[in-house]
């Protein structure tokens, strides 16, 4: 028999969430954040994906030879492996405007020209600020919709 260890990186995104190993076409397994899990195979050429809700990695072909071992790594998407930190500032930002304008709305008439200028102040303000705190958001789409099979990286470690 042969044995392939997978490993999965620590990370804040899809933490909560366990990888499915897929080996020959059949569910061999899950896998945690930061864990490390082994298969045991049969001798020969095999084939594996890792997946998670409705994505998946690129599908890696790979050889193993009686009694050895063959290491893979699994990471989600890297664009958007940060804290969740930064996801709550530009939350909190957007609250912030909300009742902003909220305030602005009950106290001032809606054709005053001081709401119109915080009101535009906000609008292009909040679209550069989450750009620049999240600028990972629009590939992680990207990823989840258009190329969903290329959302999880697995990938041999030498």
């Amino acid at each position: 028999m042969a044995t392939v260890k997978i490993e999965r990186e620590k990370a804040y995104f899809n933490k909560f969430k366990k990888y499915k190993i897929v080996i020959d076409g059949m569910e061999a397994g899950e896998i945690v954040d930061g864990k490390l899990v082994e298969f045991t195979v049969e001798p020969g050429i095999h084939s594996m994906i890792a997946k998670v809700s409705w994505c998946s990695s690129s599908e890696v072909q790979f050889e193993v030879k009686e009694g050895n071992t063959r290491k893979f790594r699994v990471t989600g998407p890297e664009e958007y492996n940060h804290s969740p930190l930064r996801s709550l500032l530009v939350m909190l930002f957007f609250l912030v405007y909300i009742f902003f304008n909220i305030y602005l709305i009950c106290n001032h008439e809606v054709g005053d020209s001081s709401y119109l200028f915080y009101m535009l102040l906000a609008v292009f303000l909040f679209p550069l600020i989450s750009r620049r705190i999240n600028s990972g958001s629009y590939k992680v789409l990207y990823y989840t919709f258009v190329k969903r099979a290329e959302y999880l990286k697995l990938s041999e470690v030498c």
